[in-house]
């Protein structure tokens, strides 16, 4: 698990081969996205720093490290990773 450096998004790396995204609205925690994982399962994940923008980085059991970065629809229906 992650947080983020404002505290208000959590990530967190499952065994199930995905990667579950929660924020925080007022004083729960709410998933936001999941993020599918091609290869084998997730074993940590981390957030980059916010100059960076909104990324996370993930090392699987299969010696992977993905990067996924989390852009702005045009669609205007939130965001994507």
């Amino acid at each position: 698990m992650s947080f983020d450096w404002t505290g208000r998004r959590l990530a967190a790396a499952c065994s199930d081969k995905v990667i579950r995204m929660y924020i925080k609205k007022g004083d729960k925690w709410v998933e936001d996205k999941v993020i599918t994982i091609q290869g084998a399962s997730a074993w940590k994940v981390k957030w980059a720093r916010p100059e960076f923008g909104t990324i996370i980085a993930t090392c699987s059991l299969d010696t992977q490290i993905r990067i996924y970065e989390c852009k702005k629809t045009d669609k205007g229906d939130g965001e994507k990773y």
